[in-house]
């Protein structure tokens, strides 16, 4: 603690604690946040986790932070998922990248994920939480890769899923497009629409049906 800053003191090199590009005053409340600070470093000292330029950019140390991307990167690969999960992984990772990828992993704030999703509001709120599920799965595991001390995502509320109302045909309509489809689509197809009518089945379910899934008799 120096008069008019504060240093941490490693081999080699001082580098002086900054907030932008002024040194933190050595109040008592700036000196109990540095003590802190040397006990976060130290830990990731401990686990070969720790990027001098990721705390210290201020002092002219070189080398590059991990950044979100980066981890969002490691986070993927480690995944043992089926390819149609990973597939929809995907997507969130590059929309992510997309917004806050450049930035540092350890200085990324709550506030940082609140703007990202600000400036898409046109996205449903299904969307939104599958996206910040994502990424609090990937913070999730650098919580306890130590990489950092908590999750941003905390606190963080799921968005309101508005799920349209569902306006099934009448029965009037239903005879009207059966109708029409037996008189232009005779055969396979018309039955194939009557028997979808008749079951409502969803349309992936139908497309996917096999006559080996058919019971006959029931």
């Amino acid at each position: 603690v120096r008069p008019n800053s504060i240093r941490f003191t490693f081999l080699p090199g001082k580098p002086t604690l900054m907030d932008g590009d002024v040194p933190v005053r050595p109040t008592a409340s700036n000196v109990n946040r540095a003590n802190r600070l040397a006990a976060e470093i130290r830990e990731k000292l401990k686990w070969g986790t720790f990027s001098m330029a990721e705390y210290f950019p201020a002092n002219g140390i070189t080398g590059a932070a991990l950044t979100v991307g980066d981890h969002l990167d490691t986070w993927l690969k480690s995944l043992l998922v089926r390819t149609s999960t990973r597939v929809g992984y995907a997507t969130a990772v590059r929309f992510w990248k997309a917004e806050i990828g450049t930035l540092s992993l350890r200085a990324l704030k709550h506030s940082d994920v609140l703007t990202a999703l600000a400036r898409h509001q046109e996205l449903a709120g299904k969307t939104v939480n599958n996206r910040t599920s994502v990424l609090r799965m990937a913070f999730d595991l650098a919580v306890r890769d130590k990489l950092l001390q908590s999750n941003p995502m905390e606190g963080l509320p799921r968005a309101r899923q508005q799920k349209k109302p569902v306006e099934p045909f009448s029965g009037d309509e239903s005879a009207r497009i059966l109708a029409g489809v037996v008189k232009h689509n005779p055969g396979p197809l018309a039955n194939m629409i009557e028997f979808w009518f008749r079951t409502g089945l969803r349309t992936s379910e139908l497309f996917g049906l096999k006559w080996s899934s058919i019971d006959m008799v029931a």
